[in-house]
């Protein structure tokens, strides 16, 4: 059985907008995990990018503490300075989670370019 440990658990509030938690725990000998949480109460950021990882999905590894450690710094940096940018949806311009709505398909009417010789 695998016991985690808390390394450190770092709560980062931006106003009434959200709120994310940077954590490291550790995982086993010599092994190190590095997350950003979503922590608004409607998870809204969840999937979302904040310096160049993914909320809730991304996993930052070390196999010592001074590397969990670094990586810990970077994560609080990003998460104290950057505003999380939603995910692109292929063929839609990134704004808003609300805009994009569903994927959509190209118009049937739509002639696709025509090779000529």
């Amino acid at each position: 059985m695998r016991i985690s440990r808390i390394v450190r658990h770092t709560p980062v509030k931006h106003g009434d907008e959200w709120t994310l938690t940077v954590s490291t725990i550790q995982v086993g000998f010599r092994a190190y995990e590095t997350t950003i949480f979503d922590d608004t109460p409607d998870r809204r950021l969840e999937g979302w990018l904040l310096g160049g990882r993914v909320i809730e999905t991304t996993v930052d590894k070390a196999s010592t503490r001074e590397e969990a450690m670094e990586q810990h710094r970077e994560a609080l940096y990003a998460a104290r300075t950057e505003t999380p940018k939603p995910p692109k949806v292929r063929g839609q311009p990134c704004s808003t989670v609300e805009e994009h709505g569903p994927a959509t398909s190209p118009s049937p009417t739509a002639s696709p370019a025509s090779a000529t010789t």
